[in-house]
């Protein structure tokens, strides 16, 4: 059941992404929107949970982008293998920290981008246009984190508690 629901929350936000975000005009850049969930499944799931459905999304995403081959999977096995833990190191609210956690994962993903087009063309051709995209994804992610933090916690919560009543009446 958890796989399921993650397969088709993973399809939703890869629809979004794929055909809302991607109609947005240039001059208002927003963010990859499968961070947060990659973030969030890092974080309050366990990882034999979170794995799969990580793995899945940054295929398919790297399949529809057209980016690089598997760079959405590497950006997003960063993500995970760096913010799988983190929650031992770090006393803090848990949507506060989800919140910073998505930034620096939008800065993460920049830089990946980054380090992968400059080994693709052998050239380094940063912009004011570049740091304004950044800084732009840096602040959405800012201002939405909240939001996607108490969807992905109310769905997932949700669902935890009717697996939880479905065993009870098997049991």
């Amino acid at each position: 059941m958890f796989a399921l629901i993650c397969f088709l929350a993973g399809i939703i936000l890869i629809a979004v992404q794929t055909s809302l975000v991607a109609a947005l005009p240039a001059w208002l850049p927003f963010y990859n929107l499968l961070i947060p969930y990659v973030i969030f499944l890092s974080l309050f799931r366990r990882a034999s949970e979170a794995l799969p459905q990580i793995l899945w999304v940054g295929l398919v995403m790297g399949m529809i982008s057209g980016a690089p081959s598997t760079v959405y999977l590497m950006v997003f096995i960063i993500l995970f293998i760096l913010f799988r833990n983190i929650k031992n190191y770090f006393q803090l609210v848990d949507s506060f920290l989800f919140v910073i956690l998505i930034a620096v994962g939008v800065v993460i993903e920049h830089l990946v981008f980054g380090v992968v087009s400059i080994l693709q063309d052998l050239a380094v051709a940063p912009s004011l246009f570049t740091a304004y995209v950044v800084f732009i994804h840096f602040m959405w992610a800012v201002l939405t984190g909240p939001l996607l933090f108490a969807i992905f916690s109310r769905a997932f919560y949700g669902m935890d508690r009717y697996q939880a009543r479905r065993s009870e009446k098997l049991s």
